[in-house]
């Protein structure tokens, strides 16, 4: 794989990776709105055995917990694992090149 273009295992599955953790602990992934339209629907990003399913359009959506992980398609056109008032890196354990796996319903 790439590090800058997630590769196609099988319909449904894309092997990605995350290509870059920004100060506060946002992690950008290689996925674009290619891979992941803005809906999100029926589809989860796995990370370390982590299921993430929540999409929001800005970090202060909704309320959320400490260690309430979700995506938002950030400013370079990627989708980002983001927490609200946290690092994502540290709630997931993860650095960067690590793998994301994004699973979606093959029609």
């Amino acid at each position: 794989m790439k590090p800058f273009k997630p590769a196609t295992v099988r319909p449904g599955m894309v092997e990605a990776s995350i290509i870059h953790i920004d100060r506060f602990g946002n992690c950008v992934t290689n996925l674009s709105l290619e891979h992941l339209d803005s809906e999100l629907k029926d589809a989860t990003i796995v990370v370390n055995d982590r299921e993430i399913t929540s999409r929001r359009r800005f970090f202060a959506e909704l309320e959320d917990t400490a260690d309430d992980v979700f995506c938002v398609h950030g400013s370079a056109g990627f989708w980002e694992l983001v927490v609200k008032n946290g690092s994502a890196a540290e709630v997931l354990k993860v650095t960067r090149g690590q793998r994301v796996t994004l699973l979606t319903k093959h029609n």
